[in-house]
């Protein structure tokens, strides 16, 4: 019997990629290939033109709740609500008019919907596969609630901080770089956003040297120390940030540091 020909693969620009050796030869069995493809940390759909599915990973039934029989031959629409599903199959037809590699739905929330109704933000990159002459759609999916719970808890306490009149200046331990103020912040020492963003501590407080302000800092990047206290008469803005003192450091394990201070009466 002849041996079996290789899948060939297509580019999405139609170019033929190398043939592919068939798993046999490299010593991979199919269940090998699926352990691979279940231990995905993301979900794997895999669906024909009509967004027929084709194929799952383990995963994408943890995140949806079907098991794998449930799925293959459904639609790719049954895993979205409701809302999103006609958008959905209009945009079906044009990625078929130019598929391409691409994340879903850029810059709009997109969410998934569960067996049992249920509904989580996700974030799907999809990529074209042709195999011979049929056109094949590899979704990758990936579960974000955590990461929505914790960018919109950053964004309450942003809030919060930002209400008040008290400065609170965050910049890294290394450099020394501001890589947060508040709007108390910016009204105490007058420089904007984006100007305090390439400044440190030094800038505004042009009494400590470098050397002084790493030795104020010394205790708390070693644990020895939760808090320390610094008070200076803070450099206003005038014309431009003060360029004549960048800060540098030779430190190599990176660290975090927090200043707040209050404006005197």
């Amino acid at each position: 019997m002849a041996a079996e020909e290789p899948a060939v693969l297509h580019s999405p620009e139609g170019r033929t990629a190398e043939r592919l050796r068939p798993l046999a030869d490299l010593g991979l069995r199919d269940d090998i290939v699926w352990s691979l493809v279940d231990a995905a940390p993301d979900g794997i759909v895999m669906a024909d033109e009509g967004g027929n599915i084709l194929l799952v990973n383990r995963q994408t039934e943890t995140q949806f709740g079907y098991d794998r029989g449930e799925l293959l031959g459904r639609s790719v629409d049954d895993l979205l609500p409701e809302r999103f599903r006609q958008v959905h199959r209009a945009h079906r037809t044009r990625y078929r008019a130019e598929p391409r590699m691409r994340p879903m739905g850029a810059g709009i929330s997109l969410f998934g919907r569960r067996k049992d109704g249920t509904e989580f933000p996700l974030e799907i990159s999809l990529s074209p596969l042709r195999v011979d002459d049929r056109l094949m759609v590899v979704a990758a999916v990936r579960d974000i609630t955590d990461r929505v719970a914790i960018e919109a808890e950053a964004e309450r306490v942003g809030k919060l901080l930002d209400a008040t009149h008290d400065g609170l200046f965050i910049f890294d331990g290394d450099t020394l770089r501001f890589t947060y103020v508040n709007q108390g912040a910016i009204e105490q020492v007058g420089y904007e956003l984006e100007q305090l963003l390439g400044m440190t501590p030094l800038h505004i407080a042009p009494e400590f040297t470098e050397s002084e302000f790493r030795a104020l800092l010394a205790p708390l990047v070693g644990g020895r120390r939760r808090a320390a206290r610094a008070e200076w008469a803070a450099n206003r803005w005038t014309t431009d940030p003060p360029q004549d003192r960048p800060a540098t450091s030779t430190r190599s394990s990176p660290s975090a540091s927090m200043s707040a201070t209050r404006r005197s009466a």
